[in-house]
C-alpha cells in the first residue's frame, strides 16, 4: 500500500492545477446553493416565494427527483473538488509546522 506522503512529489508538479480546480470549486458551491434554493420544501422553498404552486414545477412532476439526483451529483463534485485542493495545497507547502518529521519518536523517549 502506498503511503500518502509518496505521492506528494508528483502532486507538488501538478500546482498548476491549483487554479483551476478553485474556480471549478467556487464554481460548483455556487450552482449547489442555486440547486439546493430551488428546491421546494414543505413550505414551498424558493419556488413558493415566486408565486409557483407546491404543485407545480417548471421541470414536471418528477422534478422533485431529478433535482435531488442533481444536488448529489453537484455536492459530491464540491467534496472531490475539496479533497483534490486539500491535497495539492499540503504537497506545495509540506506538513503543518511544529510537526516532527515521521518516524521520529515523540519528545522524551528513552531511544
Amino acid at each position: 500500500m502506498t503511503h500518502i506522503a509518496q505521492i506528494y512529489p508528483i502532486l507538488a508538479s501538478l500546482s498548476w492545477l491549483k487554479v483551476p480546480v478553485m474556480i471549478l470549486f467556487v464554481m460548483s458551491g455556487i450552482v449547489l446553493i442555486l440547486v439546493v434554493l430551488v428546491q421546494a420544501t414543505k413550505s414551498g422553498g424558493l419556488a413558493g416565494a415566486f408565486g409557483m404552486g407546491g404543485d407545480t414545477s417548471v421541470l414536471g412532476t418528477r422534478a422533485g427527483t431529478f433535482l435531488g439526483k442533481v444536488t448529489t451529483a453537484v455536492a459530491t463534485v464540491f467534496l472531490l473538488l475539496a479533497l483534490i485542493y486539500a491535497l495539492l495545497l499540503h504537497a506545495e507547502t509540506g506538513p503543518p509546522q511544529g510537526m516532527p518529521p515521521a518516524g521520529t519518536p515523540p519528545a522524551g523517549s528513552t531511544e
